[in-house]
């Protein structure tokens, strides 16, 4: 046997081998003890008794019956047997016969549509020589719900977004005690974990939670975008809620925990959170306590064209072209959001009169606290008064937002966010201002409601500014400001009411009336034979209850106005 194999490499390295079938392979030695180099004792230096030097019974010279000169079965003269384990579905003519030497074992398990039109046909000029072994396991199964679980880390230890991150991941936190009354997942910190026993899968969770515990992540927003933020929770107890900090600032309120068991989970998030671009500090707060954390989801707002984050520089140059463009926009009725800001006549200072509750379901306003039976930062129908409760007060956006409905399609509705703050200078709403926090909050909340629009500004404010020369150009970093918070690459109006003409700021008027000067969409509403309410027998500076109605309705025909309804 040896001494045929010899006498064989003799005659391949003497030039006359490809003459005699010499393709590389050992398909010209014997196994049957004949002295041939056959298997099938056909006396034929094959193995299928055709009289072809050839191991498949295809009568070609190979070993893989394609009828080509290969060793791998791929109809193509390489060697590279391509172990790309491309099983993402896609629906690509990519047989990758290419003619490389790519070892990339890459099982992207992606089910992508791509459109890959490769077809290489053979000579796929991919000329990735890369050796790279980067089993990366991204299972981007990207229907829409890109379920990529990849967590890829910064050096630093932040994670960049949109990523899954679990609980357990945390870098900082605060906790109650030192012990961890959970088992089989245990830091050493009194950080209390368990193994999950959700049935969507995940190693730990946390439990065992007390009131403003908090845990700590460091998260990569890249460039900066919308993201969807969800929370993967259970609770045994009613009314138990957490809620999402950014840079201090809570982006989602409170989301309350499903009742039906400790470990029997659900995603309670929001949608487009504005998450501006590099690193940023997360904190995941335990509001009331008794809430199980299994991990919180940051993916794609909607519209995604399915960022996966997976940080494997592969440097395989295959052009397919992936168009996997998700299109999923919400489409039906729009919610039309208005920002109600200002000081106390924006508030309301006139009592509100029973035709002023008259509900309707179209229009809706956003909790400005917990009093009056009301949920501080959730939707519900908007009835005076919408700001402090203690007033009982009707303010300019009650019958604003009662006039204006009736312009816009039925099935729209409208969302108004209280953010006025009674005898407050515009300093205090504008960025490191006392209210700008809570203005923030509110406007971050507002940005994840379905079908959201940021439609326009109504502003009444001056009192405490009263001839100020920079209240103008204040105003226009206040606008500027708040842009930036809704996220939005268009102007929206502002609309600012004159004050009283009546009154010791009656002279700030004038500064009202220079807002135009600082943009298109800056318009001044009239408080021409507007009165004072006869009971603010102190400050001569508030609108009664019939002006204050015919405010807001002066407010609505501009709007409707400027908005072309």
């Amino acid at each position: 046997m040896k001494r045929i194999l010899v006498i064989w490499l003799l005659i391949c390295s003497a030039g006359i081998g490809s003459a005699m079938g010499c393709s590389g392979s050992d398909d010209g030695v014997s196994s049957n003890g004949d002295g041939d180099a056959d298997s099938d004792g056909d006396g034929d230096a094959d193995s299928d008794a055709d009289g072809d030097t050839d191991s498949d019974g295809d009568g070609d010279a190979d070993s893989d019956a394609d009828g080509d000169t290969d060793s791998d079965a791929d109809g193509d003269a390489d060697s590279d047997a391509d172990s790309d384990t491309d099983t993402d579905g896609d629906t690509d003519s990519d047989t990758d016969t290419d003619s490389d030497t790519d070892a990339d074992s890459d099982t992207d398990s992606d089910s992508d549509t791509d459109t890959d039109t490769d077809a290489d046909s053979d000579t796929d000029s991919d000329a990735d020589t890369d050796s790279d072994t980067d089993v990366d396991s991204d299972t981007d199964s990207d229907s829409d719900t890109d379920t990529d679980s990849d967590t890829d880390s910064d050096s630093d230890g932040c994670v960049s977004i949109p990523a899954r991150i679990e609980a357990e991941e945390y870098i900082d936190f605060s906790e109650s005690d030192a012990v961890n009354e959970g088992t089989g997942c245990d830091r050493g910190d009194g950080v209390d974990l368990e193994t999950t026993q959700d049935t969507a899968g995940g190693g730990c969770n946390v439990g065992w939670t007390v009131a403003n515990e908090w845990l700590e992540y460091c998260i990569n927003a890249g460039d900066g975008g919308n993201f969807s933020v969800s929370t993967r929770i259970a609770s045994d107890v009613a009314g138990r809620s957490i809620r999402i900090e950014i840079d201090g600032v809570d982006i989602a309120g409170s989301l309350t925990a499903p009742t039906d068991g400790w470990q029997v989970y659900s995603d309670v998030g929001v949608g487009n959170v504005s998450i501006g671009p590099g690193t940023h500090t997360m904190r995941l707060v335990q509001e009331t306590g008794d809430v199980n954390v299994n991990w919180i989801d940051f993916g794609a707002a909607d519209g995604d064209t399915d960022t996966d984050t997976d940080s494997d520089t592969d440097s395989d140059t295959d052009s397919d072209t992936d168009s996997d463009t998700d299109s999923d926009t919400d489409s039906g009725p729009v919610f039309h959001i208005f920002l109600l800001m200002g000081q106390s006549n924006m508030a309301g200072y006139a009592i509100a009169q029973a035709s002023d509750k008259v509900v309707n379901e179209r229009i809706q306003m956003l909790g400005y606290d917990g009093n009056c039976g009301r949920q501080n930062n959730q939707w519900q129908p908007a009835v005076p008064p919408m700001h402090e409760c203690y007033q009982g007060a009707i303010g300019p956006g009650d019958w604003f937002s009662k006039t204006i409905i009736d312009e816009y399609p039925e099935g729209d509705t409208i969302g108004l966010v209280p953010l006025a703050f009674s005898g407050e200078a515009v300093e205090t709403f504008m960025e490191g201002g006392s209210h700008y926090g809570t203005i923030i909050e509110k406007i971050n909340v507002a940005k994840q409601a379905q079908n959201g629009r940021f439609e326009g500004i109504l502003f009444h404010q001056g009192e405490s500014n009263n001839g100020d020369p920079d209240w103008p150009s204040n105003v226009k970093t206040l606008y500027d400001q708040m842009k930036a918070a809704m996220g939005i690459n268009y102007d929206v109006p502002f609309l600012a009411g004159e004050l009283l003409y009546s009154g010791g700021c009656a002279g700030h008027n004038t500064l009202v009336n220079q807002l135009p000067s600082q943009g298109s969409n800056f318009y001044v509403i009239s408080a021409e034979g507007l009165n004072v309410d006869p009971a603010d027998t102190e400050w001569n500076l508030h609108f009664g209850h019939d002006d204050t109605v015919e405010f807001g309705r002066r407010y609505a025909a501009k709007m409707t106005e400027v908005l072309g309804l």
